[in-house]
């Protein structure tokens, strides 16, 4: 049987450029320069790259996706997540994500392996095994019990640990924060995952990768209050995720200069 997802993919991708260019140009304009900058976390970001002035030239582009982005968790995710967590018990909504956690491990064992860590990829494959068997698909997470913790890597840190810089900042539709480096490393990453293929593209993004709708509710209140108490949450997210990611690199390079 075929599976026919590259012309939805494809359709997504020029309905998204569409919906951005349709935007006329002073508008775009005119809601980057109203923007209340933060002066805090603007300082802190461009303090950020180790070595390098990390800038955002992409900025008012990025503005425009974010803007979409935050649209639809308005409109979608956000709904969605209060029904959910209404109609699903605690215990149900973590055995849901780790069902999803465990589906990626496809993904974290082949960066694994093309990153030359054969003892992570090896315990990846274990507790992949483990708990789609003896977990019931992963509802369960009995490879923690043995001391397999879960591991991650991705193709974006492959692609850092083979010399490819950074890039400027980006924000992905959909998958949110990003830069030129790790955005590239993320569409990769998508074609490792099984969901892409037993449901096809939109379903995969939906019930996991991203912005998704199992990580869209387990962080919801976490978003809510950093939200509400952010003067410019463009600047915030930026700078929280520009943060989280550097420390994520230096981890995986002093991992490999131990050996791993």
């Amino acid at each position: 049987m075929r599976v026919a997802f590259f012309p939805d993919a494809r359709s997504l991708l020029l309905a998204f450029c569409l919906m951005i260019y349709a935007i006329p140009a002073a508008a775009i304009d005119s809601a980057v320069a109203q923007r209340t900058p933060d002066p805090l976390f603007d300082e802190e970001f461009d303090a950020l790259g180790g070595g390098g002035l990390v800038t955002d030239p992409l900025e008012t582009i990025n503005r425009v996706t974010f803007f979409l982005n935050e649209g639809v968790d308005l409109l979608l995710w956000n709904p969605l997540s209060r029904v959910y967590r209404f109609a699903v018990p605690r215990p149900a909504r973590s055995g849901i994500r780790r069902v999803f956690l465990n589906l990626t491990s496809p993904s974290i064992l082949i960066n694994k392996i093309l990153q030359l860590r054969f003892r992570g990829a090896a315990q990846v494959f274990g507790r992949f095994v483990l708990n789609s068997t003896a977990g019931w698909g992963g509802i369960f997470d009995p490879a923690r019990t043995v001391g397999w913790e879960r591991q991650s890597a991705d193709f974006g840190e492959t692609l850092a640990m083979a010399g490819i810089p950074t890039g400027p900042y980006l924000v992905l539709p959909f998958f949110g924060p990003s830069s030129i480096r790790d955005g590239v490393g993320t569409i990769v990453d998508q074609f490792f995952q099984p969901t892409l293929y037993f449901l096809g593209p939109m379903p995969h993004i939906f019930l996991g990768t991203g912005f998704g709708f199992t990580l869209r509710e387990e962080h919801a209140d976490k978003l809510r209050l950093l939200k509400e108490s952010s003067i410019d949450y463009y600047s915030v997210i930026r700078s929280a995720y520009w943060q989280d990611r550097e420390a994520v690199i230096r981890q995986s390079l002093a991992g490999e200069a131990d050996g791993d």
